[in-house]
């Protein structure tokens, strides 16, 4: 026994051992534009499993207006249900139903109703539903771009459905 001692390391506490863990993702989830070596972009990843955890939006278009309806889960009975809300007003005109990360579709929301009260005041006139949708899409994609402070540093986690 007393060979065999000699042959072992002991390492004190918090001193750095010589075994290396690697995970899956491991740096390839900080950066936006980083792919991993399968070739994967982790942070859209995360995005879109985020919608798909969210709950169900639905929208019918008919000749005398739009209706908006979202599926409400209440994942705790902490929740007030009223304190959760699915369906936004964007302009007198325009609502919209979110799905996914609730502050990412905020973050969205708000950007919209910037942009159609800037329309309304510049031209005295409400902003048409497909200009402000697309609008909102040029911020949603704009993701990771340099240069401009306004631009999100990582995917919205967030899906709208916007009607008027």
């Amino acid at each position: 026994a007393a060979a065999r001692s000699h042959r072992r390391r002991w390492h004190p506490v918090g001193a750095p051992q010589s075994v290396t863990m690697y995970q899956t993702n491991t740096g390839y989830d900080r950066g936006v534009n980083t792919f991993s070596p399968e070739g994967r972009l982790f942070q859209v990843e995360y995005a879109i499993k985020a919608v798909q955890l969210g709950s169900t939006a639905v929208g019918i278009k008919t000749s005398e207006g739009t209706v908006l309806a979202v599926e409400k889960r209440l994942t705790s009975k902490l929740l007030e249900p009223s304190s959760v809300e699915k369906i936004l007003e964007v302009d007198s005109h325009i609502g919209a139903a979110v799905s996914g990360l609730i502050s990412d579709a905020r973050t969205l929301i708000d950007h919209a109703r910037v942009e159609a009260q800037n329309h309304r005041f510049t031209f005295n006139e409400p902003m048409r539903v497909e200009a402000l949708t697309q609008s909102t899409c040029d911020l949603a994609l704009g993701f990771g771009e340099d240069g401009d402070d306004n631009k999100m540093s990582r995917p919205f986690g967030a899906a709208l459905l916007i009607g008027g």
